[in-house]
């Protein structure tokens, strides 16, 4: 019979499951991760595992909403703290991202596949705190720099920086072997990522300055 736990409990053993799932993303790599070996850093068996989670991808989907709301909280202090030039606001958007490169990670490498094999219900449930826990926090901080501009500008503005977190990532942190694949090209340059990030702001923002 399965047992009947708060909702403070609940959490905590989902929060267990997804640092052992961390653990084993981190040493051995996306692929290598799967609920038998969650279970081996984990008090609980790959059947228990199941009452919390269908599969490795649901896991890691609440992963990306943690770092999400993270960002969220990031991109809202560092929006509401003083009224800012654009060329500032490039400055702070850019440090924030530059602050969750494992969330860029995750989600220019993965998050097409943890969305394809996770339940409907778990993705809805994801939807919804990613509307909360980000969208509305970068959308409080837009208004605030941008109280004239209409809600429909500040969306695209948002769909916009969510699609170049997509694109960021391999640019500025390429691989060893994307890196020596582009040296054999004689391709290869060195990218400042403060730069580079910043630059990518700027060009986002365009229209935004504009209008205000």
């Amino acid at each position: 019979m399965k047992k009947a736990y708060t909702q403070e409990k609940v959490q905590s053993i989902r929060e267990d499951i997804m640092k052992a799932a961390e653990k084993l993303y981190k040493k051995y790599g996306y692929e290598y991760v799967n609920l038998l070996r969650i279970s081996a850093y984990t008090h609980l068996s790959r059947p228990s595992i199941y009452n919390y989670y269908h599969s490795k991808e649901e896991i890691f989907l609440d992963i990306l909403l943690r770092e999400y709301s993270a960002m969220g909280e990031d991109l809202k202090k560092a929006l509401t703290k003083e009224q800012r030039s654009c060329d500032e606001l490039a400055e702070q958007l850019g440090e924030v991202i530059l602050k969750h490169l494992y969330l860029l990670k995750l989600v220019s490498s993965y998050e097409n596949s943890i969305e394809t094999n996770s339940t409907i219900a778990h993705l809805a449930d994801y939807r919804k705190g990613w509307e909360e826990a980000f969208y509305q926090k970068f959308m409080e901080g837009l208004s605030y720099q941008f109280e004239d501009i209409s809600e429909v500008e500040k969306d695209n503005f948002i769909n916009l920086f969510v699609a170049s977190l997509y694109g960021i990532y391999p640019l500025i942190c390429p691989s060893e072997e994307r890196v020596s694949a582009l040296k054999a090209a004689g391709r290869y340059r060195e990218i400042d990522r403060h730069q580079f990030v910043t630059k990518t702001m700027q060009l986002l923002l365009t229209n935004l300055c504009k209008a205000a």
